[in-house]
C-alpha cells in the first residue's frame, strides 16, 4: 500500500506541471525519507551512473539527428523516394510513411522526424489535394516510426536502464516497424489513395531508372549515413556509442560542405538545442534511471509488485494483457524516455519471472510507449505536427483515428508472437 502511495505523489507531481527532473528529485527525496535510506546516496549514485560509455550514444545520437534536419537531410530523402513509387495513387502518404522510417535510421527521435518530414511533406500533400488535418494526422502518426527503425534513443535508455545490448534493442523494433508502416500504407491507399486519379501519360522503365539515378545521385550522402550507423555497428566495426560520434561528424561533414544547410549562423543553434534536449534527458536519467531505480530496488518494489501480479495472474499471456492496457493509458499522461526510466527496472525483473525475454519485452514496451506520442492529452508528436501546420490538436484526432487503431493489432502481433522481435536480433547474433 505504501507503494501506491508514494507512486500517487510522483504523478501528483507531474500533472501539477512540475519539471519532469524536478518532480522525480523531490519524488526520490520524499521516498528515501519515508524508507530511511541514507543521503549518501543523493552524490554517488546519479554521478556514477552518468560516468557511462554506453550513456555517451544519447547526446551523440540526439546532436546528429539535429545536425541532419538542419542540413537539409530530409528534401534529399523524400525526393529520392518519390521517384521510385510517385506514379503510385496515394504515393505522398506512403512516400511519407517511408521517408519517416528511413528518416529515423539518422535521428533516432520521433519528434525530430516529425518536425523533419512534416515541414515539407504536409504543405505538397495538401497542394495535390490531401486534406491538411489528415496530412498532419499521417505525420504524426508516421513520425515515430522514427524511433522503432534504429536508432533509437529511447532504445538506449530501455538498454540502459535494463542491462540489456544496445544493438539486440535497435533491431528487435525494426520489424514491428516494418509491419505498422505496411499498416499505414494500406490505411492511406483505403482512405486517400485509391480516390485519387491514375497517373496521365504512358509509363517509361527508361524514365523511371533516369529520375531514380537523378534523385538517387543527390540523395547518396544522405543515403549513406544509415549504413555507416548500422553497418558499423552490426560489422563490429565499432560501438554504438562510437556510431553516434561518427554520425555527429559525417553529419557536420555533409550538412555543411555537401547540402549547405549548415552555416555560421545555425550551427550555434544546434549546439545549443541538443545541449538542452541531451541535459533534460541526462538529469531525469540520472535522477529517476539510477537514484530512484536504486532506492526502488533496495526497496524490493520490484518484488512487491511482482507478488502483486502473481496474485492476479500466473499467466505469461494474462500479464502481458495487463501490462499493455496500464502503458498504454500511462502513455496518455507521460513522456517517451521518462516512462521507459521508470518502468523499466520495475517490470523487466516481473517480466523475467513470466518467462519472457528482456528483448521481446523491450520491444513491446518501446511500441507502447511510443503509441503514447500520439494519444492525448499527452502527445507529443500530435503537438509537433499541428506547430508545422498551424492546426489545433483537436482538429486532427478524428482523423488520427484509423492509423491509432492499426496500432493495436501491430502490438498484439509483437506481444505473442516473440520471433517479430526475436528473429533479427538472433539472426545478427546481438540477442
Amino acid at each position: 500500500m505504501i507503494f501506491l502511495l508514494i507512486l500517487l505523489v510522483l504523478f501528483g507531481l507531474l500533472f501539477l506541471g512540475v519539471p519532469v527532473a524536478f518532480a522525480f528529485g523531490l519524488f526520490t527525496l520524499f521516498l528515501m525519507t519515508k524508507l530511511k535510506f541514507s543521503w549518501d546516496l543523493l552524490g554517488s549514485v546519479p554521478f556514477y551512473s552518468l560516468d557511462s560509455f554506453p550513456l555517451m550514444a544519447i547526446p551523440f545520437f540526439i546532436f546528429a539527428g539535429d545536425l541532419m534536419r538542419e542540413g537539409k537531410i530530409s528534401g534529399h530523402i523524400i525526393a529520392f523516394i518519390n521517384s521510385i513509387i510517385g506514379r503510385i495513387r496515394g504515393s505522398l502518404g506512403a512516400v511519407t510513411v517511408l521517408a519517416c522510417m528511413v528518416f529515423g535510421t539518422i535521428s533516432g527521435s520521433s519528434v525530430a522526424t516529425v518536425s523533419a518530414i512534416g515541414s515539407i511533406m504536409i504543405p505538397e500533400m495538401t497542394k495535390t489535394g490531401y486534406n491538411k488535418r489528415y496530412a498532419t494526422a499521417l505525420v504524426a502518426a508516421a513520425g515515430f516510426l522514427g524511433t522503432l527503425i534504429p536508432p533509437s534513443i529511447p532504445g538506449v535508455v530501455y538498454a540502459i536502464s535494463s542491462g540489456v545490448s544496445i544493438a539486440a534493442i535497435f533491431v528487435a523494433t525494426v520489424v514491428p516497424g516494418i509491419i505498422l508502416a505496411s499498416f499505414y500504407i494500406l490505411v492511406n491507399y483505403l482512405i486517400f489513395g485509391r480516390k485519387q486519379p491514375k497517373q496521365a501519360g504512358p509509363f517509361s522503365v527508361k524514365a523511371l531508372f533516369q529520375n531514380v539515378a537523378s534523385s538517387g545521385k543527390d540523395a547518396s550522402w544522405a543515403l549513406f549515413m544509415p549504413v555507416i550507423i548500422l553497418g558499423g555497428i552490426y560489422g563490429g566495426i565499432f560501438t554504438p556509442t562510437e556510431a553516434a560520434a561518427v554520425s555527429v561528424v559525417y553529419g557536420l561533414f555533409v550538412g555543411w560542405f555537401i547540402y549547405h544547410g549548415l552555416n555560421r549562423k545555425n550551427i550555434l543553434g544546434i549546439f545549443r538545442d541538443s545541449a538542452l534536449t541531451s541535459c533534460v534527458l541526462l538529469i531525469v536519467l540520472a535522477l529517476a534511471g539510477s537514484l530512484l531505480g536504486r532506492v526502488f530496488t533496495v526497496a524490493k518494489a520490484p518484488d512487491y509488485i511482482a507478488e502483486l501480479m502473481m496474485q492476479l495472474t500466473t499467466s505469461p499471456t494474462v500479464f502481458l494483457i495487463l501490462f499493455n492496457i496500464f502503458v498504454l493509458i500511462l502513455g496518455c499522461f507521460l513522456e517517451t524516455n521518462t516512462m521507459v526510466i521508470i518502468l523499466t527496472p520495475i517490470f523487466v525483473p516481473i517480466a523475467q519471472k513470466y518467462g519472457i525475454h528482456p528483448i521481446h519485452f523491450g520491444a513491446i514496451l518501446l511500441l507502447n510507449v511510443e503509441i503514447g506520442l500520439i494519444t492525448p492529452p499527452f502527445a507529443g508528436n500530435l503537438f509537433v505536427a499541428c506547430r508545422v501546420s498551424n492546426l489545433q490538436l483537436d482538429e486532427i484526432v478524428r482523423p488520427l483515428l484509423p492509423f491509432l487503431f492499426v496500432c493495436f493489432p501491430t502490438l498484439a502481433i509483437t506481444t505473442y508472437i516473440p520471433w517479430v522481435s526475436m528473429w533479427l536480433p538472433r539472426l545478427l547474433g546481438v540477442g
